[in-house]
């Protein structure tokens, strides 16, 4: 098991929570997480991150799971 060193997100605390201030959470946590798995796979990351809505799977759930027709009532 390996953890990383905390994520510091002091700076966001301030203040509302705002869109920018999620994105910006999110992008220093997935920067350290992508550490991570670089020096435990030996390998670089690929440039650019994954996008599910370019890729047009789900950004939730099953990527693979086939979307189910709402109840007809």
């Amino acid at each position: 098991m390996k953890a990383g060193d905390p994520v510091d997100l002091s700076d966001l605390r301030d203040g509302e929570i705002t869109v920018e201030k999620i994105r910006t959470a999110t992008d220093r946590i997935m920067a350290a997480l992508t550490e991570l798995l670089e020096e435990l796979r030996g390998e670089k990351a690929p440039v650019e991150r994954f996008d599910p809505k370019a890729a047009g799977v789900a950004e939730i759930g099953n990527p693979n799971q086939k979307k189910r027709k709402k109840d007809q009532a």
